[in-house]
């Protein structure tokens, strides 16, 4: 799928911080978080897929729904310096630095943000036909004032926000913390229970095998073997074995699920 369904979370109250009201800023701040793994495999659920190694990145847009770009001008983040503010990477067995020097790739928008991670798969090896997915996150920032009829977010306002932003962040830590994990954690689990289920048909292929090999092998029908033989113009029960195996996943992998599994989901 060639869309980005993101996971939707709950709106979060920010608090302003003594500081940014003292320049007479008024009015009210909320974020909504959406999450999202791109490119979207839900077509594919037997695709091998992992989170590429450079791949969170976090976008900020302002009540206008213009890009915030208060982080890849030079300046620090307190906020973002600790990865565990946006997930439980140990979890699922990933781990988050942050990208200090993130830049811009060619023909693409710069993040704001931008993290290393890295997957522990133990001894397990990477399939290789893996896709390599990259995890976003959307901050959307809205702004109203309840002493203004049509409250003004003019120029003044968008920079206050932007030089301010992670004091703004750090003042409500534990609100915009709970309100990134909760999205951030549904599209892991999800890509997590993606893998095992992948896992669980791997380990299902050779009992299958078995199986069909016991079959075909133990049959006193010289005909019907003949036969099995003959559909996969093998010559002998090996070749049958190994021929099966590799129509099993083909068919398996290349799976497609009809259109309407793509959808956008929503925190509970």
């Amino acid at each position: 799928c060639d869309k980005i369904h993101p996971v939707l979370g709950r709106t979060v109250n920010l608090l302003i911080p003594h500081e940014v009201a003292e320049t007479g800023f008024t009015g009210e701040l909320e974020f909504i978080p959406a999450a999202a793994l791109c490119p979207c495999l839900k077509l594919f659920p037997n695709q091998p897929a992992k989170i590429a190694a450079v791949s969170q990145y976090i976008f900020f847009y302002d009540p206008t729904g213009l890009p915030i770009s208060f982080y890849g001008k030079g300046k620090s983040s307190l906020f973002f310096s600790d990865p565990s503010n946006l997930a439980e990477w140990e979890k699922y067995n990933y781990s988050a630095t942050l990208d200090s020097d993130p830049g811009q790739e060619e023909d693409q928008v710069s993040p704001d943000v931008r993290y290393k991670l890295h997957w522990d798969r133990g001894s397990q090896e990477d399939d290789p036909d893996t896709w390599e997915q990259t995890l976003l996150l959307f901050l959307f920032l809205h702004y109203s004032d309840q002493f203004q009829d049509k409250p003004s977010y003019d120029f003044w306002a968008r920079r206050m926000i932007a030089s301010h932003l992670d004091q703004i962040l750090l003042c409500s830590q534990q609100a915009v913390k709970c309100g990134a994990q909760a999205v951030i954690d549904t599209v892991l689990e999800e890509h997590c229970k993606r893998r095992k289920n992948q896992q669980r048909l791997k380990l299902s292929l050779p009992v299958i095998l078995g199986a069909i090999s016991n079959v075909v092998s133990s049959s006193t029908n010289s005909q019907f073997r003949r036969e099995c033989l003959q559909s996969l113009q093998v010559a002998d029960t090996s070749e049958l074995m190994a021929a099966i195996q590799t129509a099993f996943e083909n068919v398996t992998q290349k799976r497609l699920m009809p259109s309407g599994t793509c959808n956008i989901t929503k925190v509970s």
